[in-house]
C-alpha cells in the first residue's frame, strides 16, 4: 500500500514547455503526478497552453513561461511544495518560493546545454542564463537526477548535497509482453521518439546502408520532428518505412512485434554526457523487446547488468548495423534478452515504482510544513 503523505501533501507542478500529447516529458510528467495523488497529494499542475511545439515561435513560448510562472505564484501560498522541471524560464518562481519559505524540488532532465538545443537564440544570453539556473539548482531544497552521472554533475557543479537520482519508467500494464509474439509480416526493428538530431537520427538512417545491415530487415521509423523530411527521403531506398506519429494506444503492438529497438542517441550538442534515460527504452523492455542502445552511461549500465541488449559505440552506424544483424542472426538470444528486460522493468522501473521513490524522496529529504511557521495552513 502507498504510504500516505504527511505532512507535506499540497504540490504546485510547474513546467515551463508545453504537455502535448504522447510526448515523453508529457507522459514522465503525468505518470508521475498520477502516482503521486494515489499517495494523497494535491498536485496543481501548471504549464504552458500552446501545443505547437517546435512550430511555436519564440515570442509564443516566452509568453508561455510567463503565464505558468503567474498562474503557479497564486497557487503558492496554498502549496506545501513547489515541484519543477528545471527550466531557466522558472527562475521567477523559484525567487517567489524562496521568498514565500515554500520548499522547492528541481526535477533536472540534463546539463545547462540542453537549454540552448531548444532555444537556439538564447546563446547570446548563455553567461546569464546558466547563472539563473545554477541559483535555482542551488536553491532548491532537493534535486531529482534521471540517471548517476547527472547526479554527479549536479554534486560537482552546484555543490548540492541532497540529490536522488530516479530515472525513467514505463506504464508496465500498457506495455507488457503477450502469451504470443506478435509475428510481422516483414520482419523490422524499430526507432520510435522525436526525430531530432540528438536523437541520432543520422546515425540511424546510415546504418541501413551499412553492408552489415540484414537485406531482410526493414527499419521502421515512427515519430515526428526537425528531422521528418530526412527520413522520408530515405524512404526511397526500399529498407526504411516511415510510419509518422503513431498513438500511444497502438505503439505496444508495434513493439512487440519489432526484432528490437533502437536508441541510436549521440553526440551532438553533447546532451548526452551525463547520461540518457530515454522513455523509448524502457516502454521497449517492458513489452518484452531487447534495445539496442548507444552506449552512454545510463542505458549502458542497465543492458550490461540486466543483459537486455545490445550496446554500440554513439554515432557508429557500422556497428549499429552490426547490433541488428545480431539479433536476427540469434532470434532465441534476442527473445531472451526481451525477457529478461521485461521482468527487470515490471520489479524496479514501472512508473508506480518511480512514483513511490518519488513520493519517498520528498518525505524524507524536505523540510517539513511545520518548519515554516510564517507560513498558514488554510
Amino acid at each position: 500500500m502507498p504510504r500516505e503523505a504527511a505532512a507535506v501533501k499540497r504540490m504546485v507542478y510547474a513546467c515551463a514547455s508545453p504537455c502535448p500529447p504522447g510526448a515523453a516529458s508529457t507522459v514522465h510528467v503525468f505518470e508521475i503526478v498520477r502516482g503521486l495523488r494515489s499517495r494523497g497529494w494535491s498536485v496543481d499542475l501548471v504549464y504552458p497552453s500552446y501545443l505547437s511545439g517546435d512550430r511555436a515561435g519564440a515570442l509564443v513560448r516566452l509568453l508561455g513561461i510567463i503565464a505558468t510562472n503567474t498562474r503557479a505564484a497564486f497557487r503558492l501560498p496554498r502549496a506545501d511544495v513547489l515541484y519543477c522541471r528545471s527550466h531557466f524560464g522558472l527562475f521567477p518562481l523559484a525567487i517567489i518560493a524562496r521568498l514565500a519559505r515554500v520548499p522547492v524540488v528541481q526535477e533536472v532532465n540534463g546539463p545547462y546545454a540542453d537549454v540552448f538545443l531548444g532555444w537556439p537564440l538564447a546563446r547570446r544570453f548563455a553567461t546569464a542564463i546558466r547563472a539563473a539556473m545554477r541559483w535555482q539548482l542551488a536553491a532548491a531544497d532537493l534535486l531529482i537526477a534521471v540517471t548517476s552521472d547527472l547526479a554527479v554533475w549536479l554534486r560537482e557543479t552546484v555543490g548540492h548535497a541532497a540529490v536522488v537520482v530516479i530515472p525513467n519508467g514505463a506504464d508496465t500494464e500498457h506495455f507488457a509482453p503477450t502469451d504470443r509474439r506478435e509475428e510481422a509480416t516483414h520482419p523490422y526493428v524499430l526507432f520510435f521518439g522525436r526525430l531530432t538530431a540528438w536523437q541520432g537520427i543520422d546515425t540511424l538512417l546510415d546504418a541501413v546502408l551499412r553492408p552489415e545491415w540484414p537485406a531482410s530487415v526493414e527499419l521502421v521509423v515512427a515519430g515526428d520532428g526537425p528531422q521528418r523530411s530526412r527520413v522520408e527521403s530515405c524512404t526511397k531506398e526500399g529498407s526504411v518505412r516511415y510510419v509518422g506519429q503513431v498513438a500511444r494506444a497502438d505503439l505496444p503492438s508495434l513493439v512487440r512485434s519489432a526484432i528490437a529497438t533502437i536508441s541510436p542517441q549521440g553526440s551532438a550538442g553533447g546532451r548526452n554526457r551525463t547520461g540518457l534515460s530515454a522513455l523509448k527504452v524502457y516502454e521497449s523492455l517492458a513489452c518484452g523487446t531487447p534495445v539496442i542502445a548507444s552506449a552512454w552511461p545510463g542505458h549502458q549500465e542497465l543492458i550490461q547488468e540486466v543483459g537486455c541488449g545490445i550496446l554500440f559505440p554513439p554515432d557508429d552506424a557500422s556497428a549499429l548495423a552490426a547490433a541488428v544483424r545480431r539479433c536476427v542472426e540469434d532470434p532465441v538470444a534476442a527473445r531472451a534478452m526481451g525477457a529478461r528486460g521485461s521482468a527487470w522493468v515490471r520489479r524496479h522501473a514501472s512508473w508506480d515504482v518511480r512514483a513511490q521513490q518519488t513520493h519517498d524522496a520528498l518525505l524524507h529529504e524536505l523540510p517539513r510544513a511545520d518548519a515554516h511557521p510564517s507560513r498558514g495552513t488554510g
